[in-house]
């Protein structure tokens, strides 16, 4: 199978989604680690895939307003992570 590479970016950071959703790294990492937000871990450091961040993302928004999950917005998310970086 063929990694999605958005941009440049396949994964995404701590920091990168910490800044994204607005909390902390510690959150991040704790949520990782509960298995609340889809991550995966590489040695001692956690990494996010943007389409599954998306995707829990609008999930979580569309459980609090009850509406019906659209397709992610992939390309917001990443164009968000880029402004980050740069």
């Amino acid at each position: 199978m063929v990694p999605c590479n958005f941009g440049s970016k396949t994964f995404l950071a701590t920091r990168e989604v910490a800044e994204l959703l607005q909390v902390t790294t510690r959150t991040i990492r704790l949520w990782a680690e509960l298995s609340e937000i889809p991550a995966v871990r590489i040695g001692r450091q956690w990494r996010f895939r943007p389409l599954e961040i998306s995707a829990w993302l609008a999930e979580r928004v569309n459980s609090v307003t009850g509406s019906p999950t659209p397709e992610p917005p992939v390309d917001g998310l990443i164009s968000s992570a880029r402004g980050l970086l740069e």
